[in-house]
């Protein structure tokens, strides 16, 4: 939902094991190009930019694991292919040292 220069994302995931997580972004356009965001369990404030057909997002998640919880690093880079297609290719980090990469495609139907 968009109003003005604020909107919410909210995001569901299922996990393999079962668990389910929601994410609730509320957004903060800044300007043409930049824009901020907090997460119900967001580290702080993510902060983005988009340019053209492109947008970069960075932000920190505290991720619950077996053995507590852990403040990971997002950098998200995210390409609009097509009006139907957006690849999104992630990293994910920890004080600064890669643990992973992520890449999705989202195609509307």
């Amino acid at each position: 939902h968009w109003e003005g220069n604020k909107g919410t994302f909210i995001e569901h995931f299922t996990f393999n094991d079962g668990t389910k997580q929601v994410r609730s972004w509320d957004i903060t356009r800044l300007n043409e190009h930049e824009f901020t965001g907090v997460a119900n369990d967001s580290v702080g404030t993510g902060r983005g930019q988009m340019y053209g057909n492109s947008m970069h997002w960075s932000y920190t998640i505290t991720t619950p694991t077996e053995r507590g919880t852990y403040d990971l690093d997002y950098d998200y880079w995210m390409h609009l292919v097509d009006s139907n297609t957006l690849i999104n290719r992630a990293t994910l980090s920890k004080l600064g040292i890669p643990l992973g990469d992520i890449s999705v495609t989202f195609r509307k139907q």
